[in-house]
């Protein structure tokens, strides 16, 4: 099956799942929906029913998020908050990501992490006691308190919040596990390498540390705010952007060592997952290692990469299995900027000369196609445009692959030559100090970030739908003029004569 299919597949999918999502009515209904794609499956195998398969996908993907509307309904089932003489129920919640604690006005501390309840994704905010012992991530805390509700477009987490109730016994339940316990341990140490040498600007060394393990609790606030207002912040969140260049960066070491091609992949993707562990295992990123080692990998067994049939598998794979995370901005974000740019590359990049396709020209096309990509979900889920961004991408990712290429070589250098280490380390410095300089001039341009009404879905598929168009125009453009434009007027012989 070509990448075209699969990705037409995926897309049934997700349709699929949004339909069923959009039926909350009937979601106990699930097992019937089961049932009919267990039996179309065999109708069609036995009685060769043409186009059969786009239909069970749709109704797979439908079966799929009715069965985790009525997961959810069930796990949430008498935990809301019905008042202040409702009873207070105690969950067992695990610790997800980075743990942040305040201290509280009243006295005491309070913790803010984030969770799961079954299916059902839940930021936490527990109070503690003076001196009470700080959630840490991989534990399981058993906490009394109430869930509730909020209209956020944050993200997932953030609509479902657990409140913590103020002196209730919170118990740790298990603690962190040997393989976590060893995975911190070594993003702590990576962590201390990559400040080894900038102890005259701790900033720097907390934005070295923001972009290559995406630690942006330390990035300090005026910067975030900085690179936010210039659509650039995207570079401190490990996700497809960081594993494109690690892996790129990769792939020019093994040819340097001349390990043959059909080896590359499989030497490249193990390294890749120890990355993309080490710096959280976020979704974006785990996403993208997914996508990279089917592309990677693909050789190894007698394949051609193929970008589009990667998406559309790893988006089939994640779908399938968590259909919660539509409602995910990073995720959602992250496969709509990974599909304009696979758009980019398959359908009009190779209709342009070899000099429109590399170099800056190149990097121009990919930055215009993410950008274009990633608008409408920005301007549906969060409220913001950012057309600055198209601009400063252009040089803030140019910065963001030397300051990581630099970065990761102190890294290892740390470990084994510190006083290596310090020289590039200052140098992925010089290059967060430029992204810092260009962030500032275009955020301080009038209308390169403004607040915009959350758009409609119908704006958002007009946009999609624009272009895609403008991709196909562009295309038979280049098709039929390339020639003319890109063909250089070289003078002739009887030219020069003259």
């Amino acid at each position: 099956m070509g990448g075209g299919r699969l990705a037409i597949m995926a897309v049934l999918l997700i349709a699929g799942e949004m339909a069923g999502f959009a039926c909350t009515r009937v979601a106990a209904a699930w097992p019937w929906g089961a049932a009919a794609v267990f039996l179309l499956a065999l109708a069609g195998y036995g009685w060769h029913v043409p186009h059969l398969p786009p239909v069970l996908v749709f109704i797979f993907g439908m079966t799929v998020a009715a069965r985790m509307d009525a997961l959810r309904v069930t796990a949430l089932e008498g935990h809301w908050r019905t008042g202040t003489g409702g009873r207070l129920p105690v969950l067992s919640l695990p610790v997800e990501g980075e743990v942040r604690v305040r201290v509280c006005a009243r006295g005491g501390q309070v913790a803010d992490f984030l969770s799961h309840l079954g299916p059902v994704p839940l930021k936490v905010v527990l109070p503690l006691a003076d001196g009470a012992r700080i959630p840490r991530t991989g534990e399981r805390w058993r906490c009394g308190g109430w869930i509730s509700r909020k209209t956020l477009r944050e993200g997932r987490f953030s609509r479902r919040m657990f409140w913590g109730r103020r002196g209730a016994d919170h118990v740790l339940e298990s603690s962190i596990p040997d393989s976590v316990r060893r995975l911190k341990a070594l993003s702590d140490g990576c962590a201390e390498c990559a400040g080894i040498g900038l102890g005259w600007c701790p900033r720097y060394a907390a934005l070295n540390r923001a972009i290559l393990l995406g630690r942006r609790t330390e990035l300090p606030a005026d910067w975030r705010r900085t690179f936010s207002a210039a659509g650039t912040v995207h570079v401190f969140a490990i996700s497809g952007l960081h594993v494109m260049l690690i892996a790129a960066l990769l792939m020019r070491l093994l040819v340097l060592l001349r390990i043959p091609v059909r080896l590359r992949g499989l030497v490249a993707v193990p390294l890749l997952i120890v990355y993309v562990l080490v710096t959280g295992a976020r979704p974006s990123a785990v996403r993208a290692v997914a996508m990279a080692g089917l592309y990677l990998t693909a050789p190894a067994f007698g394949r051609k990469g193929d970008s589009l049939a990667a998406w559309s598998l790893t988006a089939l794979g994640v779908y399938a299995y968590a259909p919660e995370r539509l409602f995910d901005t990073g995720c959602t974000l992250s496969f709509a900027v990974m599909f304009g740019i696979v758009c980019w590359l398959r359908w009009v990049a190779p209709a342009l000369p070899v000099c429109a396709r590399e170099g800056w020209y190149g990097e121009c096309g990919i930055s215009v196609a993410a950008w274009a990509a990633g608008v409408p979900i920005v301007a549906r889920l969060i409220g913001s445009f950012a057309p600055g961004g198209l601009f400063a991408n252009l040089v803030v990712l140019r910065l963001a692959g030397y300051a990581v290429a630099f970065g990761m070589a102190g890294i290892v250098c740390g470990f084994v030559l510190p006083p290596v280490a310090v020289a590039f380390n200052n140098l992925a410095a010089a290059m967060t100090f430029l992204m810092v300089q260009v962030s500032k001039a275009v955020a301080s341009v009038p209308f390169s970030s403004f607040v915009v009404e959350y758009w409609p879905l119908t704006a958002s598929i007009g946009w999609y739908a624009a272009w895609l168009a403008a991709f196909a125009a562009m295309r038979a453009a280049i098709a039929r003029y390339g020639g003319v434009w890109w063909t250089p007027r070289l003078p002739t012989w009887r030219h020069m004569g003259q």
